[in-house]
Formats: C-alpha cells, structure tokens, sequence
C-alpha cells in the first residue's frame, strides 16, 4: 500500500452538504498542502488534532 493510500485510508468521515456549509463528522486523516477560499472551523470533542502548514505544526 502506498503512503497516499494510508492517508486515503485513514479518512473515515460522514459528510453532510448544504449551501454554504460542508460538515464532516468522524476521523480525519492527513491531507497534503491545500488552501480554503473560505473560514474553517475545525471542533474536537475527543483526542487530538495536529495541525500544521508544511512550514510550523500548532496543537489547538
């Protein structure tokens, strides 16, 4: 299995789309570098979420 593979892998979400708004509940896997043409909120109810820029890496 490929490193891109594992990352796809560790993706378990449930989406829920409407206008304006994209909500995924569920474990979030690693994602290359991206951009977001719009405010991100990112809420954690339980673990831990590291995030990081390819440059700096911050636990909320």
């Amino acid at each position: 299995m490929t490193a891109g593979a594992d990352r796809a892998a560790a993706w378990r979400v449930r989406a829920a789309l409407r206008p304006g708004i994209l909500a995924l509940t569920g474990h979030l896997g690693a994602a290359g570098t991206h951009a977001h043409a719009a405010v991100q909120v990112l809420v954690c109810t339980r673990g831990a979420v590291l995030l990081g820029d390819g440059h700096q890496q911050a636990a909320p």
